[in-house]
């Protein structure tokens, strides 16, 4: 996903939008927004509860912001 054939890095995690990805080495996790104490709201693949599957969760901002990149797919289409 941090390929350049297919996303762009964003300059900072102020610009992302819905749908952006925030993506590391290992992981990568589908914005949706941040909350009012400022936790990021994602769909990500986990095994959270023992479950395999894509859960919405929430997420520090220091968490995300230490560990993470803020990326955009280049081909999507701004409305």
């Amino acid at each position: 996903m941090m390929s350049s054939d297919i996303s762009v890095r964003l300059n900072s995690f102020a610009e992302l939008k819905q749908g952006d990805i925030l993506c590391n080495a290992d992981h990568v996790m589908i914005f949706h927004y941040r909350d009012a104490n400022g936790n990021y709201v994602l769909y990500e693949s986990t095994k959270l509860n023992a479950y395999d599957r894509v859960a919405h969760t929430a997420r520090s901002k220091s968490s995300v912001e230490s560990s993470y990149g803020p990326y955009r797919y280049k081909y999507l289409l701004d409305p």
